[in-house]
């Protein structure tokens, strides 16, 4: 499993931690817009889906443009991206071995224990139900999802 440390999210204080990151500072005279207004437009885009998700309503909303938009989100995803490292944390080599037996035993089979940080079944909703077969894509928590399994394998 992997662990993601970011618990400033929970807080709204993230945009505190990327303050002084350059990416939000520029030599101009035109300042750019503050941190924590850029990750609020961010954030609320990253939370829409479905018709909810067109820019043009993000940007509506934050009485903003299109273009503002596009470049908030772009600067925010390149501040989180490069603090990759510090936020995400590996299991030890301990972890890893006890998660590769547990695949082993739960999948009665030798074939899986070698992937390790595999996330089964973690569901991916849609916002509509597909026009195929859409039935079969409606689960036990009453969405439309596709469920997603990661299997990593060393090289």
């Amino acid at each position: 499993m992997i662990k993601v440390s970011f618990d400033c999210i929970s807080s709204g204080s993230l945009h505190i931690h990327f303050q002084d990151d350059p990416i939000f500072h520029n030599n101009s005279n035109n300042p750019q817009m503050e941190v924590k207004r850029q990750f609020a437009i961010f954030l609320t885009r990253l939370g829409r889906y479905g018709t909810g998700a067109v820019v043009d309503e993000v940007a509506e909303w934050a009485s903003v443009s299109v273009g503002t938009v596009y470049n908030c989100t772009r600067r925010c995803q390149v501040a989180i991206m490069a603090h990759h490292d510090a936020a995400i944390k590996l299991n030890d080599e301990e972890q890893i071995q006890g998660a590769k037996a547990l695949a082993e035993r739960k999948a009665h089979t030798s074939d899986w224990m070698h992937g390790f940080m595999a996330v089964d079944g973690t569901p991916v909703k849609l916002f509509a139900k597909p026009g195929w077969y859409g039935n079969l894509f409606y689960g036990k928590d009453k969405v439309y999802a596709i469920q997603l399994t990661v299997i990593t394998f060393p090289c």
